[in-house]
């Protein structure tokens, strides 16, 4: 409770706060280790590996205005800025009259190559690099590619999201049946599920509303370039 409405008076936090959060911080310090009244306050968060107060109200202060108020933030000169993080959604975005996806994504284990065409999707994270990709396949022969580099802060989840997300996008375009295929069991659920709170799902989804000659599947092994470099 004593971090309670910490956004409003830890942005930016005086010494004078920082020492009074550890002086609260200290009390409970002792209760907890049993240590000598003696030992250094660093000494005690070090053993209880616990974080001190003042670094964690600092941290919440960020996190709140950032994430929540979608303002501009400044920690440990790290800026953090609103427009790279992904805004949740409050709400369900269509009514379930209209969400009809039920027959159009298969989670089913297997993989079965529909004739025509077929988009493969892909999202990988090596080292500090991150990419998306996809390719369009028909009889055999590659007939488009798409990659694209992301900020090495996101993860394989939203790499693996942005590629079904650019595929249906791609496929729209196109009066052609076309089956995306992704080896993301998690991204698939959330395109699936009426409930997603994610901005990105709700926007596939509303995609393929629109688009009624996109389907969506699940492979183990998902066929990805022959060229890979983000």
């Amino acid at each position: 409770m004593i971090l309670h409405g910490a956004a409003a008076w830890t942005y930016p936090l005086s010494a004078r706060k920082s020492r009074l959060l550890n002086s609260n911080q200290r009390k409970f310090l002792f209760n907890i280790t049993g240590a000598y009244s003696t030992t250094p306050t660093a000494a005690l968060q070090v053993i209880e590996g616990i974080i001190p107060l003042h670094i964690k109200a600092e941290q919440e202060a960020v996190y709140v205005r950032t994430a929540r108020l979608r303002k501009t933030s400044n920690y440990n000169n790290i800026n953090f800025n609103p427009n790279n993080y992904e805004d949740g959604t409050t709400s369900t975005k269509f009514h379930p009259a209209i969400f009809q996806l039920e027959d159009r994504i298969s989670l089913k284990r297997q993989f079965l190559p529909v004739p025509g065409l077929n988009i493969y999707t892909d999202g990988s994270k090596i080292e500090d690099k991150t990419g998306s990709a996809f390719c369009l396949m028909g009889e055999d022969i590659t007939k488009y590619e798409w990659m694209a580099q992301l900020s090495p802060f996101n993860t394989v989840f939203q790499a693996e999201f942005l590629a079904i997300q650019e595929a249906c996008l791609w496929a729209s375009k196109t009066n052609q049946q076309i089956k995306v295929w992704s080896d993301s069991e998690s991204s698939l659920h959330s395109i699936a599920s009426i409930d997603t709170k994610r901005p990105i799902a709700q926007q596939t989804q509303e995609i393929l509303l629109k688009s009624t000659n996109i389907k969506l599947g699940w492979t183990s092994e998902t066929a990805v370039m022959k060229r890979r470099t983000y």
